[in-house]
């Protein structure tokens, strides 16, 4: 142990506030003759040492030398030397003439005491903190606050050599009001300074009195008397229940000595449970538990003496007890310290037993890969992962079972295992690939002894397992072959049908609009899923008609509209098991139908037909031309058109060849002349590359000197010869009609 040496030095027959200073003297302490500490230097005339005290001795000798500094001489007040003991045990307390709780007659005194065991030597004196509430209670609050407790000294044994005495001290209770209370603990230490432990402190005093008279205890009654289960009381096997007893005392539940209750008053079968303060509680039956007890007394009561409160008792039944479903009827005798007791039946507390239980239907959730199954929905496809939950409930009270259960879970030949946690269970089945009417059935694996399970060979549910997917069956809208018009392309209405043997479920048809020629890697302009619509009652079968309406004008910007587009569209959706439409021929890659879109392309032809104007239609002269060309496609569009002349041996000479770009509806004029070198017909042709061509009339181009067609002296040339010329001159016209290209 550890300790201090403390040494006081003075002057002889001077007051105490002379004392040696730093320097005057040498102060030097030795424990068994080994030096602990020297030192001049002093406070007030005080020297400390601190030491260790060896653990292997059973005492000590410690010596003081103090040696004058100044020539003065020595005097010792007391002894220099002595021998201490050393005691490292602490007082052990053997027993107390009070309870923890207890209620005495208003007497006038009430004697307490504690009996202390210790060596060497006992405590040579001992303090009790004592607490009365019709005294000390300064705030009134009930409660025993800091500072309200009086300090008394307790009587002493009179041989402190024994090992063991006795410490008490004197209650005056002659003023105490009926139902007033005093609290105390003690504050007993040996000359060590090793204190009493276990002798209370003020938070929780070693003893709380009642001064008042002995009263019988009571049975509280039927109505405040319950199960926490609902009433009619079902108990069931590992299902854990609480008992709750009124009891009263008015002396306070404190001075409950014993309870016994019988769980079942009109039989002898051993249902006892019986509490008492020292044991707590304890049962005799081989298929009942008692988990705990707990005595508790009435909430807000302004006294720890609470005259009423329940006994809980939280219990179960074990498997193997009697499954008889006959009420039983419980009864409780309370007793006292005193004896006294009390017997009363509990009618309200009738119960009955069950081991019956049953899957719960009403708690029962199914999904389909991953997303909830509506109950109305029965179709499931194979390979689908069907999860099940559900919980296992009591039959006659539809409580849910809480004990781990071993559950197989079946669908046709496909098997599960799993346990419930919290009453609850969760399992996976893979859905055979066996088309049909399949049972989903849940049982019990080791059900515990006597465990009767209800509805054990039940479907709980049943299934349609569709192992056809639904299929396009044709294409009727639009027709295949020409491009969708591009007046179509706001609602335009897409109608197929499909064959679907269980029932249709949601469908989409896919679409996606790109540049023509490329394959998957042209460019995509364009693509969604839109619904369909079922036309018609019938949701299975043959030929099911379904329609979707795209609308393309939305998605195309009108500059795209000029390129060579393409429309592929193809069917997406599951039926009622989840079955995905077949995606056989019926896919982006491998669509259902490929359309052209309308392509806005110029259409560049002459407006009204090309002219000539002959101003002098004569060898050298001149003659004008004229042509205006129109766009009447819906995209601008670059033509090139060339102007020939024909002579009548079929030579050609080019007047003109040019491009023109000419936006949707507009028109381009272009003229020009030309002045023959020749005599003789010529016609003019007006050519639209990749286009139409246009052939003027023939004009009849005469000598310089000539005065027109039939200009010239006519005279001695005869009729004959005028008509001759003529029909050359339409034989001409005639081979160049013939040479037109």
């Amino acid at each position: 142990d550890v300790g201090t040496i403390n040494i006081q030095v003075g002057f002889e027959d001077l007051p105490d506030a002379a004392r040696p200073r730093s320097g005057d003297v040498l102060v030097r302490a030795r424990l068994n003759g080994v030096d602990i500490g020297t030192t001049s230097s002093l406070v007030d005339g005080h020297a400390s040492f601190p030491f260790t005290a060896p653990s292997f001795v059973p005492e000590v000798d410690v010596r003081i030398d103090v040696e004058p500094l100044r020539g003065q001489d020595r005097a010792d007040a007391v002894d220099s030397s002595m021998t201490f003991g050393l005691d490292g045990v602490s007082p052990l307390l053997l027993s107390s003439s009070t309870a923890a709780t207890a209620h005495l007659e208003a007497d006038e005194d009430h004697e307490h005491s504690v009996l202390i065991g210790d060596r060497p030597r006992l405590p040579s004196r001992g303090d009790v903190h004592l607490w009365r509430s019709w005294v000390d209670d300064t705030n009134g609050n009930g409660a025993i606050d800091f500072e309200e407790a009086t300090l008394r000294q307790v009587s002493v044994p009179a041989n402190l050599t024994d090992l063991q005495g006795h410490y008490a001290f004197t209650m005056d209770a002659s003023r105490a009001p009926l139902g007033g209370w005093y609290a105390f603990w003690y504050d007993i230490a040996d000359q060590a300074g090793n204190v009493l432990l276990d002798a209370g402190n003020r938070t929780m005093p070693m003893s709380i009195v009642q001064v008042n008279q002995d009263a019988a205890p009571v049975v509280g009654d039927d109505a405040s008397a319950f199960w926490s289960v609902p009433s009619p009381a079902w108990l069931h096997p590992s299902e854990l229940v609480t008992l709750s007893v009124p009891l009263g005392d008015g002396n306070g539940l404190q001075d409950l000595a014993k309870v016994i209750v019988d769980l079942d008053l009109d039989r002898d079968d051993g249902l006892l449970i019986e509490w008492s303060t020292e044991d707590g509680c304890s049962e005799s039956h081989p298929f009942l538990t008692v988990v705990s007890c707990d005595m508790e007394g009435q909430p807000g009561s302004s006294t720890p003496f609470s005259s009423e409160g329940y006994l809980r008792i939280h219990m179960h039944l074990d498997w193997g007890f009697d499954p008889s479903t006959t009420a039983r009827t419980p009864s409780v005798t309370v007793e006292d310290r005193g004896g006294q007791f009390s017997t009363d039946r509990l009618d309200g507390l009738r119960w009955r037993a069950s081991s019956e239980l049953a899957l719960d239907l009403t708690d029962i959730d199914v999904d389909l890969d991953g997303a909830p199954l509506p109950d109305a929905q029965a179709q499931i496809r194979p390979e689908a992962e069907l999860d099940v939950r559900s919980s296992f409930a009591w039959t006659r009270s539809g409580r849910t079972v809480l004990q781990p259960l071993d559950v197989e879970a079946s669908l046709g030949m496909e098997t599960a295992n799993t346990t419930t946690f919290n009453g609850t269970f969760s399992v996976t089945l893979t859905v055979p690939d066996e088309a049909g009417s399949q049972g989903l059935q849940v049982r019990l694996l080791n059900a515990p002894d006597g465990a009767v399970l209800r509805g054990a060979d039940d479907v709980v549910r049943r299934f349609m397992v569709d192992t056809q997917p639904p299929r396009v069956s044709a294409l009727t809208s639009p027709a295949l072959g020409a491009p969708l018009p591009e007046a179509d392309w706001g609602a335009l209405a897409v109608d197929v049908r499909m064959d679907e043997d269980i029932g249709l479920g949601e469908a989409h048809l896919g679409w996606r609009v790109m540049v023509s020629g490329f394959g998957l890697a042209g460019e995509v302009l364009g693509e969604g899923l839109e619904p369909m619509t079922l036309r018609g009652a019938r949701s299975s079968g043959s030929d099911l008609p379904l329609r979707a309406v795209l609308d393309l004008n939305s998605t195309l910007a009108e500059d795209i509209r000029t390129q060579r587009l393409e429309l592929r569209v193809w069917v997406e959706g599951v039926d009622l098991s989840g079955q995905p439409v077949d995606p056989l021929g019926n896919s982006l890659a491998d669509p259902l139908a490929v359309w052209l879109l309308e392509q806005r392309v110029a259409e560049v032809v002459f407006d009204d037909a090309p002219t000539e104007d002959l101003l002098n239609p004569v060898k050298g002269g001149e003659l004008i031309w004229s042509y205006t060309a129109v766009n009447l496609g819906r995209g601008p569009g670059d033509v090139q058109i060339i102007v020939e002349v024909v002579e009548a041996d079929g030579s050609r000479t080019r007047l003109d060849a040019r491009s023109l770009s000419i936006a949707a509806g507009e028109t381009g004029v272009r003229n020009g002349t030309w002045v023959p070198l020749d005599e003789g017909p010529v016609r003019f042709e007006y050519i639209i590359v990749d286009g139409t061509t246009h052939v003027g009339d023939t004009h009849l181009i005469a000598a310089s000197g000539g005065q027109g067609l039939f200009g010239g002296p006519a005279g001695g040339v005869g009729s004959v010869l005028v008509l001759v010329v003529v029909a050359m001159i339409g034989v001409a016209a005639y081979r160049l009609s013939r040479e037109r290209p």
